[in-house]
């Protein structure tokens, strides 16, 4: 099994995640091999949460495959994980809007591993949202249904013939689906339909014993954040975000957890859902800190 890693610094003021806390103490934050003989299928898993969650799967004994369009990305990520966890994950090459291609991918898994336990839809556009009034407005709507809705419905239509009895489909939603933040309405749209995709399939794949869950993060630290942000951007984010009760953003490691549990028969009651994981983002309207005299 893979050592526990150190889950890295923390800023100061910042509240230190429960698995930085067990690491300190000398334990480790991922459970033993509680996936062992399960196969894992996990779109965009090149980078980002997607990387996150191949890691804690594979670390947890599961049998992995990432999904994605850039063969070389997915090849790197794969050598990543093996040099920094000694966990080994497949590659497999796959356009989630393409129907014909999730088919072959599913078919590749299914032959080589004969069934499928968990399904993660985490694969979807990565680029701004177009505001409402923009003119490309309905281009970008358009590219976001039919990567992120679209995407997800494809992947999961071509899984679920090999879904095991007992099987999870865990898809990305966002905050952004139950609020409202002024330029992110086709992103909102698009993660409305997931949770709605969501709760129907769980309806109609729990007669087969398989779950369906969504996951819904607010703002989440990932590598492309160093890109984004400047320096004191990213310290408000990482240890003083005011504006979240927990004072920071989400992990990719955190949102990674979540799924291992779902996926995992301590959850078996669980379905239909749609779970938010934001550090108490979305419990706080803010209102108070813009009416003069009672921020």
């Amino acid at each position: 099994m893979a050592r526990c890693q150190s889950p890295g610094k923390v800023a100061p003021g910042a509240v230190r995640p429960r698995a930085w806390a067990r690491w300190r103490s000398g334990g480790c934050s991922v459970s033993s091999q509680r996936h062992t003989g399960r196969v894992v299928v996990v779109t965009g898993g090149g980078s980002g949460i997607g990387l996150a969650t191949a890691s804690r799967f594979a670390v947890e004994g599961a049998s992995v495959y990432i999904v994605g369009r850039d063969e070389s990305k997915l090849t790197q990520a794969c050598q990543q994980l093996l040099d920094s966890r000694g966990v080994k994950v497949t590659p497999l090459t796959g356009d989630i809007s393409d129907p014909a291609s999730m088919a072959a991918a599913a078919a590749v898994v299914n032959d080589r591993e004969t069934g499928v336990d968990v399904v993660i839809n985490n694969a979807g556009l990565a680029s701004p949202s177009t505001p409402a009034d923009d003119d490309d407005f309905i281009t970008d709507l358009r590219d976001r249904l039919s990567i992120d809705v679209i995407g997800t419905a494809v992947t999961t239509a071509a899984f679920v013939p090999f879904l095991r009895r007992g099987g999870s489909v865990l898809n990305m939603g966002s905050v952004y689906a139950t609020t409202a933040a002024s330029g992110t309405a086709s992103y909102s749209a698009a993660k409305s339909a997931i949770i709605g995709l969501t709760r129907t399939l769980a309806v109609e794949l729990g007669p087969r014993g398989i779950r369906v869950n969504c996951v819904s993060p607010g703002w989440v630290d990932v590598p492309k954040w160093d890109d984004y942000f400047d320096e004191p951007t990213l310290r408000h984010l990482r240890g003083d975000f005011t504006r979240v009760p927990l004072r920071a953003a989400v992990t990719a490691d955190e949102i990674a957890a979540l799924y291992a549990f779902l996926a995992h028969e301590d959850a078996a009651a669980i379905s239909g859902q749609d779970i938010v994981v934001d550090r108490g983002m979305s419990a706080d309207l803010y209102v108070s800190q813009t009416v003069p005299g009672l921020a």
